[in-house]
């Protein structure tokens, strides 16, 4: 058993919110390895895989997991408990209820914007956890990021195929973008007062990930 194999038996979930941060959680701390920051948000953070291993490697000092549902942040609660780290979970509708500035921000938001219907897994389309119908969400993310970013924050986010308009998914299409996602994104980032710095691509089974490294203009 590895490491991170033991770390994540003291994490609470359930299956249903389960939406990949425990798969991305190591790419995370791998890119942040040996660096250090006072204060970390893992924003849609379900069970907190993410921000708690960042914490566990002593790569943030205080951690606050925010989620819109209610049950992520009671499994993030419990999670604490088990850990003994300094965690503080927050309800939140997008940042509704979010206070303060961050030096640090990381998510693994949902990655999908139309999920299609006739798929053998559309019904997720209405899952918030893997569904963002017309980027709503992501939209509302950047416009607000900027003003819970301290002047020298970074904001790490983790994406599926953002240089590609069709995800395959089961040998069919899963996801048909209306553009390529990418442009999107750099267009809601300098509406919202952010940058993109740097993308760090790597692969997961056939898709293509990236990690977006984000900073204030």
């Amino acid at each position: 058993m590895t490491v991170y194999d033991r770390f994540l038996d003291k994490v609470r979930y359930s299956d249903d919110l389960d939406g990949g941060g425990r798969l991305v959680a190591p790419i995370f701390e791998r890119m942040l390895r040996g660096r250090k920051f006072k204060r970390c948000l893992e924003w849609g953070c379900g069970p907190a895989w993410i921000g708690l291993w960042l914490m566990e490697n002593g790569i943030c000092e205080e951690l606050v997991a925010s989620d819109i549902n209610p049950k992520a942040i009671e499994m993030v609660a419990l999670s604490a408990a088990s850990t003994g780290l300094p965690v503080k979970g927050v309800v939140s509708d997008n940042f509704e209820n979010v206070e303060g500035k961050f030096d640090l921000v990381v998510v693994s938001p949902p990655k999908y914007c139309n999920i299609q219907k006739n798929h053998k897994m559309g019904h997720l389309r209405e899952d918030l956890r893997p569904s963002d119908v017309n980027w709503c969400i992501h939209r509302e993310f950047y416009a607000n990021i900027a003003s819970h970013l301290t002047a020298d924050a970074e904001l790490w986010i983790a994406e599926v195929e953002p240089f590609s308009q069709e995800v395959e998914l089961l040998g069919e299409i899963y996801d048909k973008r209306p553009n390529v996602p990418i442009i999107d994104f750099v267009n809601m980032m300098t509406d919202g007062g952010v940058r993109l710095e740097a993308i760090i691509p790597f692969p997961m089974g056939h898709l293509m990930m990236a990690l977006f490294k984000v900073r204030l203009i």
